[in-house]
């Protein structure tokens, strides 16, 4: 009587389970991705979408290639661009720069010593990559005016500076004088020493010395960055409708005195570290902010006495079946956090900030409506951490003792099943063809024992 090895059904059931756990997979991989954006507008007047906008910046960068894109506009009118200032960059290092060419001007006639320079419709915006890195700005203004007071006795110090400059310059043997004369009056001239004479140098050295800024009056004017710092992404937007400066840049480059009228903040960062985002808002109707003399490294000081509203506020009127016939917004700052990414990734979050100081709105959302807008400025940033890939679990085949039985004299029957291991088993048709491969080989299983009992009554 020969005898049989075969494999039990309970070892198959084990190699089933074993290939079933091995097919699950690991979550997909998934690059880090960040996005950031900001916008300001100074003023806009729109019916029906079509306008006039003062004062338009925005800003944009993306981690994908990396890339970042900038645009300012000083006036934006319908079908007209020329005035429009844009840059743009992506992928490997690269730096781009756009500034508009604004016309410049005198007005005369002004009170001896007073000159004011006015400056329209002038927008700049600038984009790089920097060791992967993108970051982006622009500012627009629609009008600057400037006063300047030119003194006589700094004109007749310039004179003589430039008179030491020529002798300097000049190489002569009275240049070392000249330099020494010029050095006393607080003007190093030696590193100058044997070059040409250049118009652009020379305005360079001299061409403020006889001046000083008294006052400095914007109109429509905006910013917008978007930036990548190390573990921050960050994008900040701000606008102004009229702003008044007392001696621009007289401490430490700061303001003596300034004073902002429909101004608008709006800031929002992503900590790639944590997948954090946090935003934050600052409509001013009236904004006073004054140097800080004890502190030349700060920001200044900002009084909030003039805030003419203290709390957001937004008032509708509506009439049946027509909705909302104009919607009035007077200092409102909106910000929104949500737990997930751009493109809704699971994982990050997304911040959204909006500053309003004043908007009128008539038949919102309606394509013949229209808009009266001064102050806004809004600013997103948010991302997702990258995803890396698992390797799918696997489970080692269960060890089988063989079951011995007693196969007929006569017509004996060998069945031979051959397993995989869980590792290597192959897949065709996803896991409900491994669930139906699972199946059979159970099936199979049974056959055999089956069998074998047939065996044992023919004995």
């Amino acid at each position: 009587m020969k005898r049989m090895r075969t494999i039990g059904a309970v070892g198959v059931s084990l190699l089933v389970t074993g290939s079933l756990l091995g097919s699950s997979q690991a979550q997909a991989a998934r690059p880090e991705s960040y996005q950031a954006s900001a916008s300001g507008q100074a003023l806009e007047l729109s019916i029906a979408g079509v306008g006039v906008n003062v004062g338009g910046t925005t800003a944009d960068l993306d981690s994908v290639g990396p890339k970042a894109s900038t645009t300012g506009d000083a006036v934006k009118l319908p079908l007209l661009n020329i005035l429009k200032s844009a840059a743009k960059v992506e992928g490997a290092e690269d730096v781009s720069d756009s500034s508009k060419q604004c016309p410049t001007g005198e007005i005369p006639p002004l009170p001896v010593g007073l000159v004011a320079e006015v400056s329209l419709l002038c927008a700049t915006s600038k984009a790089k990559i920097k060791g992967g890195m993108a970051s982006a700005s622009s500012s627009a203004d629609a009008a600057e005016i400037e006063l300047q007071y030119e003194s006589i006795l700094l004109g007749k110090a310039k004179e003589t500076l430039m008179g030491l400059f020529s002798k300097v310059i000049g190489g002569g043997p009275d240049a070392a004088a000249a330099a020494d004369t010029a050095k006393s009056m607080g003007v190093d001239l030696n590193p100058l020493a044997g070059k040409p004479i250049n118009d652009a140098l020379w305005k360079k050295i001299f061409g403020e010395i006889s001046t000083i800024s008294l006052l400095s009056l914007e109109l429509g004017s905006s910013e917008s960055m978007v930036e990548v710092d190390g573990s921050k992404v960050k994008s900040a937007a701000s606008s102004d409708g009229f702003s008044l400066n007392v001696l621009p840049n007289g401490l430490c480059g700061q303001d003596i005195l300034s004073l902002k009228m429909g101004h608008s903040e709006a800031s929002a960062s992503y900590d790639r570290k944590t997948a954090k985002s946090n935003g934050k808002t600052n409509p001013e109707a009236v904004q006073l902010s004054a140097a800080n003399p004890a502190d030349c490294l700060g920001e200044g000081r900002r009084f909030e006495i003039l805030d003419l509203i203290e709390a957001d506020g937004t008032l509708q009127i509506k009439l049946p079946i027509i909705g909302t016939l104009v919607k009035i917004t007077f200092m409102k700052g909106t910000t929104v956090v949500t737990d997930e990414g751009p493109g809704k990734l699971a994982g990050g979050s997304e911040a959204k900030s909006a500053s309003d100081v004043f908007k009128v709105e008539v038949l919102p959302g309606l394509a013949g409506g229209a808009v009266l807008s001064i102050g806004n400025a809004q600013a997103t940033a948010g991302g997702a951490p990258a995803i890396v890939d698992a390797p799918p679990a696997t489970v080692a085949p269960a060890a089988v003792s063989p079951t011995t039985v007693v196969a007929p004299t006569t017509t004996p029957t060998t069945v031979k099943t051959e397993v995989k291991g869980a590792d290597t088993l192959p897949r065709t048709g996803g896991d409900a063809a491994v669930s139906l491969a699972g199946l059979g080989l159970l099936g199979l299983a049974f056959g055999a024992r089956r069998l074998a009992r047939r065996g044992r009554a023919s004995v």
